[in-house]
């Protein structure tokens, strides 16, 4: 029998010898709201069912209704978390290093805690600012990641057109360096890209976090 590779389709073993097939998302999409599925025990069938799932996938990530398996399973669209599996599907998250995606996906699981059924178009300077002062009251450091990233995301939301500026541009971020001198938020994002680009992502992430 050829194998076919349909996304997110798993197939594993059952009782004598029979094969039992799955619709298996991402982690990223499980936690927001795409569910595993079990499907028909026909190959054929299955295999037309995980076609349906992804076409309705594929138009979540557009934007668009799913029309053919139901309820749309996933965040409502135009959220921040829309967003973010936007972001996190993208090649501006795919194409870091690995311990860059790590301290971006901490942060942006405290960006969904605090605003992922946020509507991204209801997104203000003011509420950035004010984000960004509640957080700094104990930790500054932190305050200063999570809006870093924010801006980031954000910033991806102006190439999916879901808004046409990023409210996160000047947020207004206190970092200091340990000579005491204020870094300029053009220098410390410099200085984090080229570190990635010389494979050493945890010097420009050090430096994000300080």
């Amino acid at each position: 029998m050829a194998k076919v590779k349909i996304r997110y389709l798993v197939i594993k073993p059952g009782r004598g010898g029979a094969i039992r097939y799955f619709w298996q998302p991402s982690k990223e999409l499980r936690v927001l709201g795409w569910r595993p599925e079990r499907l028909p025990e026909d190959r054929f069938d299955a295999i037309r069912r995980a076609d349906v799932l992804n076409a309705d996938l594929d138009a979540w990530r557009r934007g668009e209704p799913a029309v053919r398996s139901g309820e749309r399973p996933g965040p409502a669209p135009g959220t921040v978390n829309d967003l973010v599996i936007r972001y996190k599907t993208s090649r501006f998250y795919t194409d870091k290093a690995p311990k860059t995606r790590a301290f971006y996906d901490h942060n942006l699981t405290i960006i969904r805690t605090l605003m992922g059924d946020v509507p991204v178009v209801r997104i203000t300077a003011k509420m950035v600012q004010g984000t960004y002062d509640g957080l700094r009251i104990k930790t500054p450091a932190k305050a200063n990641a999570v809006i870093r990233v924010l801006r980031l995301l954000l910033q991806h939301g102006v190439r999916e057109d879901m808004i046409t500026r990023n409210p996160a541009a000047s947020p207004g971020l206190i970092g200091t360096a340990p000579s005491g001198k204020v870094w300029p938020r053009a220098a410390v994002d410099l200085f984090v890209e080229i570190a990635d680009r010389a494979g050493r992502p945890s010097i420009g992430t050090a430096v994000l976090v300080a």
